[in-house]
């Protein structure tokens, strides 16, 4: 098992094992700060410029509201809260108050519909819920409308009044990169490259250190170097937490956040949070993100005879199991497996209880998408579910595939 794994524990002086540094609450805080003092000022996002109102839809604050509350509402993602902060920066004073009555903008969705919109050039999507996109002409006419483009005649036709023409629907990839970042799997954590620990979570407002809380984003880290080969300032690292064991396939490890390096010392490095899906705190383990794949603008596409396998486990276990959670097949790469694919889950075709002498056909439980995938197991999404007995065991088959 990796050192930087076996080292959680104690938090002491600085003792160096190996290729790891174990720094503990003892640390002077002019260490942590001088991690900081050469941080690019493009590792925290901008804010709005003052009197900017960025494009979005409005929220009146009611009595008893939080920014926490509202990115869980609108995002499904509480974690979310800072994007809305800073659409609205220009009127708020502190994250931590708002007010009832206010109008917020909350990015990213659509003025009216609440139907989430790409931001910063990317294609026009459609989001229910927490990544599970939907095609533009799924979406009420109403929504479409604000598709149109408007041209108006000239000279003699003047009166006859604007033509109006309906944009075609664009097509977005069934994945996107935030719900990829955030989305668990499974690995043997022996095997883990890891090229940092949290030590300690440094608060610039507060100017102590916050080793029993989580971190937020913007917050800043600092982090002991792991058995990997360091990374180089402005790299990008992602924060994760090891779970429970699937037996005979591995580790579920947690994504927790996205980290920007912003500075290093001989004996720790410091970062930035950039997202957050998750608790930060001391221990948490840093890897090298797996690259975001290029995904193409379109569906997946129906095939006939698809790979089959099963559900081997899901990231959270429960007694009943609905659209948004996730689960664990036993597919991967090594069987043609890709992100965006499509599966269902069924119950196979079984002898009628009063009369074995007739078998019941298959019986479709749940549909799924292929969310991350490892060599040999891939992480899915449940889109829908039809019955429930959605549980560990019961085959599944790839019915659609990304061109």
């Amino acid at each position: 098992m990796n050192r930087a794994i076996r080292n959680q524990s104690s938090l002491a002086t600085p003792q160096h094992d190996g290729s790891t540094w174990r720094i503990g609450g003892g640390v002077a805080a002019a260490l942590l700060a001088a991690l900081f003092a050469t941080a690019p000022a493009a590792a925290q996002e901008p804010a709005a410029a003052a009197g900017e109102r960025p494009a979005g839809r409005g929220h009146v604050v009611r009595p008893g509201e939080t920014l926490w509350e509202l990115a869980r509402q609108y995002y499904n993602d509480p974690y979310r809260w800072p994007v809305i902060y800073e659409a609205n920066r220009w009127m708020l004073r502190s994250p931590h108050l708002i007010y009832p009555d206010e109008r917020l903008v909350i990015p990213g969705l659509g003025p009216e519909t609440g139907v989430e919109v790409a931001l910063e050039g990317e294609l026009p999507i459609a989001q229910v819920g927490f990544g599970r996109a939907i095609q533009r002409e799924e979406l009420a006419g109403e929504a479409a409308a604000q598709a149109r483009t408007r041209f108006y005649r000239t000279g003699a036709d003047q009166g006859a009044g604007p033509t109006l023409l309906i944009a075609a629907p664009e097509v977005a990839p069934p994945v996107q990169a935030d719900e990829f970042q955030a989305t668990a799997w499974l690995a043997d954590s022996a095997a883990l490259e890891v090229v940092g620990q949290v030590i300690g979570v440094l608060d610039p407002r507060a100017g102590k250190s916050k080793l029993s809380e989580s971190a937020h984003p913007f917050d800043r880290l600092a982090l002991s170097y792991g058995a990997a080969p360091a990374p180089q300032v402005g790299d990008r690292l992602v924060l994760v937490r090891v779970g429970r064991e699937i037996p005979g396939w591995g580790r579920i490890i947690h994504p927790q956040a996205i980290l920007t390096v912003a500075s290093r010392q001989a004996q720790a490095m410091g970062a930035v949070v950039s997202k957050q899906f998750g608790e930060v705190k001391a221990g948490s383990l840093a890897l090298s993100p797996e690259p975001f794949p290029e995904l193409p603008n379109a569906a997946p596409q129906p095939v006939e005879d698809g790979a089959q396998g099963e559900v081997v486990g899901f990231v959270v276990e429960q007694p009943l199991y609905g659209p948004s959670d996730a689960a664990f097949i036993s597919l991967g790469r090594a069987h043609g497996l890709a992100i965006g694919d499509e599966l269902i889950a069924y119950i196979p075709e079984r002898p009628v209880e009063a009369d074995g002498s007739h078998l019941m056909p298959p019986e479709p439980v749940a549909r799924l998408r292929v969310i991350r995938v490892g060599e040999r197991t891939g992480t899915v999404r449940i889109l829908r579910v039809t019955s429930a007995a959605l549980a560990v065991g019961l085959p599944v088959r790839v019915i659609r595939k990304m061109p």
